[in-house]
């Protein structure tokens, strides 16, 4: 299904992955789309997972969606460097972040 926002489109697909549902964002997950995610993801039954492998974008309410989804349990898959930033996401969904460097301080700063 393609939901059409203005210049930007979100498409949101359906597979079953060894009898799980799997939803796929593919595209932007702004305001618009929210109403018609949300709807998908209430007809659903039982187990599912969010694969955002294709999602190149969001907006303040598609990350407040995610974080809600990834806080009540939801099981992420694919998620960018980029998206998981966006989302806050730890370390082990993402990458390993770059070490911490300590950065001396100057005389003019103490």
């Amino acid at each position: 299904m393609l939901v059409s926002v203005g210049r930007m489109d979100l498409r949101i697909t359906l597979r079953e992955d060894r009898s799980v549902t799997v939803v796929g964002l593919h595209g932007s997950f702004v305001d618009e789309a929210v109403p018609e995610f949300s709807r998908v993801i209430e007809a659903l039954g039982g187990c599912w997972r969010l694969d955002l492998s294709e999602l190149r974008s969001l907006d303040a309410e598609g990350v407040a969606v995610l974080r809600g989804l990834r806080g009540a349990g939801i099981a992420f898959l694919g998620m960018s460097p980029y998206i998981a930033l966006c989302l806050g996401a730890p370390s082990d969904v993402a990458g390993e972040p770059a070490p911490a460097v300590r950065v001396p301080r100057t005389d003019r700063e103490r």
